[in-house]
């Protein structure tokens, strides 16, 4: 903390069932512990208290920070903490960082907000997201320190994304000599890469990626873009189709599935408490779900549609005209006139016309999507495959 302020007091380690302070947390984990720090300003009034509270679970781990300091915007700060294994020799502790101010004006608008709405982010104004990665050999104990930024976001439109990889760490410092650094702005109209804002030292370019603008992603962050690539790959983008990310199952028929597309009104649904493994396999889950939206379109084209969100594409688009594209729309129709659910037998859900299909694009979008993280797995290879 700057000079500007004094220690006033602190408590540490407390049980959370006992707070009773005003820190207002974005986290919908619950915690099991806070420490809280108390200041005071230089040269202010003695009643002028900052407070600097830290929401822990039952390990330990930080949940959330939050910033209460006179005279600035409220801010806080989230925490996802994961581990990941490397060959067999290396331990990865990923801790991903996600910071967001309020003003003091917007507090009370906020407070009536979240009675009608589940993300509380949405009043914050994103300030930077950030993951480290600790790589630790765990027959030598030597460190190696990845840093992967996404900055700059108050901006228009546009991010800076930034990889640096420190060779060590030593008795507990960061040797920043001869690191590794790929920086490169991204517009988030589309996710594509400005190329004269590629920046390197140390690491060359990854020149066939296509997926380069969503590397540093977090895998949660990543679902609405990946989705709306998918999308416009698919010329679907204009068909007032939503993505939802807090997808509860409605009854036992749909309760396997990690996400689906929803005929009735258009949505792609993620489930809202499954972690996906990976952003590859979160690309794979995209794609079969877009596919299914493209294949109910032309389902709706063919037959006139059977839900409100069908008959607008109809009335819209109209009939199919290419016999080519008619023949596989007929596919498309019997396939959902016969459909079997997941929920009722797994077996004849696999060998759902529709199903294969979705599940051949996925597929093929997997395989790309791991083929083109070389490049940049080789030059960052102590960040977990997983999370690029």
């Amino acid at each position: 903390m700057s000079n500007n302020y004094y220690l006033i007091g602190k408590n540490i380690g407390q049980k959370f069932v006992k707070y009773k302070g005003s820190a207002q947390r974005l986290s919908s984990k619950k915690p099991y512990s806070y420490d809280e720090i108390i200041l005071g300003k230089h040269g202010g009034n003695i009643e002028d208290i900052s407070v600097i509270t830290t929401f822990r679970d039952s390990k330990g781990n930080i949940i959330e920070r939050c910033f209460e300091l006179i005279g600035k915007p409220l801010k806080n700060r989230l925490y996802t903490i994961r581990e990941n294994t490397i060959g067999e020799d290396k331990i990865v502790k990923s801790t991903h960082i996600k910071e967001y101010s309020i003003k003091r004006s917007l507090f009370d608008r906020f407070h009536n907000y979240i009675i009608k709405n589940d993300d509380r982010t949405l009043l914050y104004t994103p300030i930077k997201f950030e993951t480290h990665h600790i790589c630790t050999n765990i027959n030598t104990d030597e460190k190696v320190h990845s840093h992967v930024i996404q900055s700059n976001l108050t901006k228009p439109q546009k991010e800076i994304h930034t990889f640096i990889e420190y060779p060590h760490i030593i008795n507990g410092k960061i040797q920043d000599t001869k690191k590794k650094i790929l920086e490169f702005m991204v517009n988030t109209i589309n996710y594509k890469v400005f190329p004269y804002s590629i920046r390197t030292q140390g690491t060359r370019i990854p020149k066939r990626d296509e997926y380069l603008a969503y590397r540093a992603l977090d895998i949660e962050d990543a679902k609405i873009p990946l989705t709306l690539k998918c999308m416009r790959e698919r010329k679907i983008r204009d068909m007032d189709i939503k993505i939802n990310l807090q997808y509860h199952p409605k009854d036992e028929t749909d309760r396997r599935a990690i996400s689906l597309f929803d005929s009735t009104d258009g949505s792609i649904n993620f489930k809202y408490n499954y972690k996906f493994k990976s952003k590859q396999e979160l690309a794979k889950t995209a794609k079969h779900e877009v596919e299914h939206a493209w294949q109910f379109c032309l389902h709706a084209r063919n037959t006139g549609g059977d839900t409100p969100w069908q008959i607008k594409r109809y009335i819209k688009l109209g009939p199919i005209k290419s016999r080519k594209m008619q023949a596989e729309a007929q596919k498309y129709t019997d396939s959902i006139n016969n459909y079997t659910p997941l929920g009722e037998d797994r077996q004849k859900y696999r060998k759902n016309y529709i199903e294969i299909v979705a599940n051949r694009v996925g597929k093929q979008e997997s395989i790309k999507y791991d083929k083109q993280r070389k490049e940049l797995s080789e030059s960052f290879p102590f960040i977990p495959t997983e999370l690029l």
